[in-house]
């Protein structure tokens, strides 16, 4: 295997770790020892170049088995912190953890969120990225103050589903168990539906 297809079999594992890190445990157990271990310190590369808060983060061992990886979730019921180690000799699962967490501050999250119901949010760029099942019916109505100035903007998609909503004090996105939050510095946190007084006028 050459460089090349080193750094393209990388990327389609790189897609499926950000699906299931135990898929990508497995993929990498089939391979040859010295095409497991190119693979792997490629991932690592890319990690350290590009790094991106999408992807969970992952430990290699060093024979290229993947040893543990560690996420931040953002659910339909809240946050979440999904920490798994893995058997080098089966690929399988050793330990699972599952935690939930109130408050992701940014230096977990990053700059880039993705939340469940297929928004994505840059920070950095104030760009909001629609996902391509609401993309044709996805419209934005802005909430004007008794001065004409914008203080919120809503974007509904299909079936005019309030996808999310911003202020000067947040992003926020609607989940089934309450409202994830994404404050000005980048954290974000889950109040759930019974407090509704954590919720912005908007979205109640």
């Amino acid at each position: 295997m050459n460089h090349r297809q080193v750094e393209k079999v990388a990327r389609e594992l790189e897609a499926v770790a950000d699906v299931s890190t135990q898929a990508l445990a497995e993929e990498l157990h089939k391979m040859s020892p010295r095409e497991r271990m190119a693979i792997a310190r490629q991932i690592e590369e890319d990690a350290r170049e590009h790094a991106s808060p999408l992807l969970p983060k992952l430990e290699f061992t060093s024979s290229g088995d993947l040893k543990t990886s560690d996420e931040i979730v953002l659910t339909e019921k809240g946050v979440v912190r999904l920490h798994a180690e893995f058997n080098p000799a089966t690929g399988k699962a050793l330990h699972a953890e599952r935690s939930e967490l109130s408050t992701v501050p940014n230096e977990i999250i990053g700059d880039v969120a993705r939340f469940p119901n297929g928004i994505t949010y840059d920070r950095s760029t104030n760009k909001i990225y629609i996902p391509e099942k609401d993309a044709k019916d996805f419209r934005e109505d802005k909430l004007y103050d008794e001065k004409g100035h914008i203080v919120a903007v809503r974007g509904f998609g299909a079936h005019d589903r309030l996808l999310y909503s911003q202020d000067q004090k947040g992003f926020y996105v609607p989940v089934d168990g309450g409202v994830l939050t994404e404050k000005p510095d980048g954290s974000i946190n889950f109040a759930p539906r019974h407090e509704e007084h954590q919720r912005p006028p908007e979205l109640r």
